[in-house]
């Protein structure tokens, strides 16, 4: 499989110029995209699995750090992949701000593993993926800065569940 670490590179302090931002955007965005052509072109035995690693992009609660945007982009772009190149198993895996080797490990098994999630983030030792639930108005209150009541109980809202729990279900 191929393991796109490069967006880690980027330097996420507040104090950045323009042109160091553009720079980090070209990373997480048009160097992945050469990548995907270029992978495109090999006539594969076997599809590989791709991974577009990013570090603090997603925020699960209130713990989490602020996201960074320029890492963020390479979401933005994996999403694309997966829906211009289906027959690669790809997979967005977000890295909590904070390395260890408990995290490593993880990193390591989630990559070995056979079983294809397309985004997934790890933090504390949990694996959290993606999941469709139903809309509650609880669930809307505890999401909303303002409250509303919402008319259709037919909905669903996208959620970050522990892979643990979501697969259970």
């Amino acid at each position: 499989g191929v393991i796109y670490l490069r967006a880690l590179d980027a330097n996420t302090s507040d104090e950045q110029n323009a042109d160091q931002v553009f720079d980090h955007c070209c990373v997480a965005t048009i160097e992945p995209m050469y990548l995907a052509q270029a992978l495109d072109k090999v006539e594969w035995r076997k599809m590989p699995s791709i991974y577009f690693i990013t570090q603090s992009v997603q925020v699960l609660d209130d713990n989490d750090a602020i996201p960074h945007p320029t890492q963020g982009a390479l979401w933005g772009l994996g999403r694309v992949f997966a829906t211009e190149y289906p027959s690669f198993k790809s997979s967005l895996l977000d890295l909590p701000a904070s390395i260890n080797n408990e995290l490593i490990k993880q990193f390591a098994d989630q990559i070995l593993c056979d079983e294809h999630e397309p985004e997934i983030a790890i933090r504390a030792g949990n694996r959290f993926v993606n999941r469709l639930r139903p809309l509650t108005e609880t669930l809307l209150h505890q999401h909303a800065e303002q409250p509303f009541i919402c008319a259709d109980h037919d909905s669903a809202v996208l959620a970050w569940e522990a892979a643990v729990e979501a697969d259970n279900e």
